[in-house]
């Protein structure tokens, strides 16, 4: 059972404008060509409901040597994870039209190096405090 009440961080639900936006983009997109659930929710007007669900899940691991990473030299984080959004169109308690779609696998690798370790950045704070930035 879809509860936007007890989750409503991953779930927006959607006006019937939002529907319109969402599947008719420009004027020169006809709603003949739109699926015919998509029709039927734009037809019924306030009697359809339109629920916009957005889940990811993430991690970070960081590699290499730990004063080398502390100290702002050298940093190596490999991020994983994977993506679901879909949308999913009620109308008089019936699901009438879904759409999903997502990344089933994320993977980066993000790499930052910096030869002057923790006082990399500290020369433009030190000339922004001397000559202000208009």
């Amino acid at each position: 059972m879809l509860d936007h009440a007890s989750n409503p961080n991953n779930i927006t639900i959607l006006t019937y404008s939002d529907v319109i936006r969402r599947f008719i983009p420009s004027p020169s997109v006809s709603a003949d060509e739109l699926a015919p659930g998509v029709r039927d929710c734009i037809k019924a007007l306030a009697a359809c409901q339109g629920y916009e669900i957005i889940q990811q899940a993430s991690s970070r691991k960081r590699y290499g040597n730990f004063w080398a990473d502390f100290l702002n030299f050298k940093r190596k984080v490999e991020v994983t994870g994977w993506s679901f959004s879909g949308v999913i169109l009620v109308k008089d308690g019936v699901v009438i039209y879904s759409l999903a779609g997502g990344q089933p696998s994320i993977y980066s690798l993000e790499e930052n190096k910096n030869p002057l370790g923790p006082f990399q950045g500290s020369g433009e704070s030190a000339a922004r405090s001397v000559v202000p930035v208009p």
